[in-house]
């Protein structure tokens, strides 16, 4: 990937390989590599028909990847009381459902749940500071 004007210095790179799921999330060298911690992760949650339909946390904004090993990739930028909060404005707590993502790449529709093996990748802007995980905790 060219970036004509270089990297960032406070920036968070998530990069997955669709093929194999491989993946990394860095930050320039000498800037902060922030993980979220275990009570301001965003996990899945269940929606109206028992599916992984929901990602939910204590934050106040996220841009959230989800990739699905050699199927696609989707993005959403969410506030919490924005349009894309599923719980309402005013209590502090972000849940987006995932039929709101838009394809990175492509034209595919977004998923309507979560899978296992499914790639989450939360970044807080606010907090430069991330997390990255596998569903169902496969390597």
């Amino acid at each position: 990937y060219d970036l004509k004007e270089g990297v960032p210095w406070r920036s968070i790179w998530a990069v997955v390989d669709l093929d194999t799921g491989a993946m990394i999330v860095a930050t320039p060298e000498g800037y902060p590599r922030r993980e979220i911690t275990a009570r301001t992760r965003m996990t899945p949650q269940p929606g109206s028909k028992g599916r992984l339909e929901l990602i939910a946390a204590d934050q106040s904004f996220a841009e959230i990847l989800l990739v699905r090993q050699g199927r696609g990739a989707w993005v959403l930028s969410a506030a919490a009381g924005g349009p894309e909060d599923e719980d309402g404005p005013g209590n502090g707590l972000l849940t987006s459902r995932v039929s709101r993502m838009r394809a990175v790449r492509s034209n595919d529709p977004p998923p309507e749940e979560i899978l296992p093996g499914d790639i989450i990748v939360i970044i807080d802007p606010d907090r430069m500071a991330f997390s990255a995980d596998r569903v169902g905790g496969q390597p």
